[in-house]
């Protein structure tokens, strides 16, 4: 018998609670949110370690020689865009360790089930092809459809 990783049924009051908090942060957010348009979007870069010791940098020079700051820049602009991010940087962190998490119990969980499916597939095609009930018979047509599309097994005999 395979192992079963995702022996335990999820709470739906665990997944209820989930979603409702997660509505409330999007609800919440919502304020705060900057609807960008696509090409935008990608001529923009985030500030991974390089960058964010340059902006640091940047930041003390003119906070230490306001007059640095260039004239078309606004120097408190700079100030929140750069509180901005330390405060967001920990945030998307958190919730992208919870996202990992709950990916990989969908993982386990569809990787499981489509493993048993196969196995159920394969049992009642095999009982069918001995002249098993008309239920088996059924269970592999139905399951058979969802392979129809592709190409036929090797039979043991042409190998």
């Amino acid at each position: 018998m395979s192992e079963n990783r995702m022996a335990t049924l999820l709470p739906a009051a665990l997944a209820d609670q989930t979603k409702t908090a997660t509505l409330e942060l999007v609800n919440v957010w919502k304020s705060h949110f900057i609807e960008l348009e696509p090409s935008v979007r990608e001529r923009m870069s985030m500030m991974g370690p390089a960058k964010s010791a340059v902006a640091k940098d940047a930041a003390e020079i003119v906070s230490n020689s306001p007059q640095l700051m260039p004239a078309y820049r606004d120097a408190e602009g700079f100030r929140v865009d750069l509180a901005n991010a330390a405060t967001l940087r920990p945030l998307i962190g958190h919730l992208k360790d919870l996202v990992r998490e709950l990916e990989t119990l969908l993982l386990v969980s569809e990787a499981e089930a489509y493993d048993t499916a196969l196995a159920v597939y394969a049992h009642v095609r095999e009982m069918a092809e001995r002249g098993g009930s008309a239920t088996a018979q059924a269970a592999a047509e139905t399951l058979g459809a969802h392979f129809a599309n592709r190409r036929p097994r090797k039979n043991s005999a042409q190998a």
